[in-house]
């Protein structure tokens, strides 16, 4: 019986691999949290140095996954203090991207609170956006330090892209709580239907043509 249960399961997974990755975008963390199993963890940034400057690549290890960020100009990462010792990760250039690669072959689901900040680190409601490696793309409208984007997918996330979108000279991307984590069975399920639609969808199309 339970082979009869599981092997639907894991066909829709091996045949899903076939066609591009499917991803479903979450915007509030409660949502994304809902989706996740117990397995995640969350990247704060407060241990970054006291100095608030860290040379790029910056390695981060929270506990079960490994992942670096690396700005897409200059290679220097800064973090600016809050309230309750709370750090963010932002770039030294306005305008400058950050890439966060992840490694080990790359967790299913990220996601984080993803806005816009001024050179002196104050949120100023500019536009972001968050891509995956896979091209899924989410923008984040009038940010502020809690605007989620999140990814879950049916395949590894590699990367994710933080970049600012107004183009303005002042428009600085940046992140806080990240969170790295494999969603629930019935998560990767759903996704992996989705991209099942699709390649029977295609499949039609070219017949039909």
């Amino acid at each position: 019986m339970k082979t009869r249960i599981l092997t639907p399961i894991l066909t829709l997974l091996a045949l899903s691999s076939l066609a591009n990755a499917a991803t479903t975008i979450y915007t509030t963390q409660a949502s994304f949290l809902a989706a996740l199993s117990a397995v995640s963890s969350i990247e704060t940034f407060d241990s970054l140095p006291a100095s608030g400057v860290s040379l790029a690549p910056v390695a981060f290890t929270p506990a079960g996954f490994s992942f670096t960020a690396t700005p897409a100009g200059i290679p220097v990462l800064f973090n600016y203090l809050q309230g309750g010792g709370d750090r963010w990760l932002s770039t030294n250039r306005d305008g400058d991207a950050i890439t966060f690669s992840f490694t080990g072959g790359g967790p299913y689901a990220v996601g984080g609170f993803f806005f816009s900040t001024d050179a002196s680190g104050v949120a100023n409601g500019a536009s972001v956006t968050a891509t995956t490696n896979d091209g899924s793309t989410q923008a984040s409208g009038a940010s502020t330090p809690l605007s989620f984007i999140g990814f879950i997918s049916d395949a590894p996330i590699t990367s994710l892209t933080l970049a600012s979108t107004s183009g303005a000279l002042t428009d600085f991307p940046t992140a806080n709580n990240v969170t790295i984590a494999i969603p629930e069975p019935s998560s990767l399920g759903l996704v992996a239907v989705a991209a099942l639609a699709g390649v029977m969808t295609r499949r039609r199309k070219t017949i039909a043509a």
